[in-house]
Formats: C-alpha cells, sequence, structure tokens
C-alpha cells in the first residue's frame, strides 16, 4: 500500500513538473501542494507507528 502511494505521489509530481515545461503552472503548483499534502500524512503515519512500536504491549484480557 505505502508503494502505491508513493508511486501516486512520484506520478503527481512529475506530471507538475511537465506541465510546468509546456506553460501550465496552475496545475503544477497543485500537483505541488498535493505532493507536500502527502508527504506530512507520510510523515504523520510514521511517527504514529513508531509510537505504537515502542509501547509495551497490553496483558490479554480473560472473559
Amino acid at each position: 500500500m505505502l508503494f502505491k502511494a508513493a508511486f501516486a505521489l512520484l506520478a503527481i509530481w512529475l506530471l507538475g513538473r511537465l506541465l510546468d515545461m509546456v506553460g501550465v503552472y496552475r496545475v503544477g503548483d497543485l500537483a505541488h501542494v498535493f505532493l507536500l499534502v502527502g508527504e506530512m500524512l507520510l510523515l504523520l503515519a510514521v511517527l504514529k507507528a513508531r509510537d505504537a512500536a515502542q509501547r509495551p504491549p497490553s496483558p490479554p484480557t480473560e472473559h
């Protein structure tokens, strides 16, 4: 799943770079904003996973 998200962000970034060369600046700017939002979400997910990995496991509950 992470590789699919990284590939999608890379494709959007490349599309933005190509459209910047053609002269369509608005779409390229929008692609860069999406890329930054995706990177921030990825960073939050990594930090959340790191915190969960450092937390000691809870004892099992009996029914």
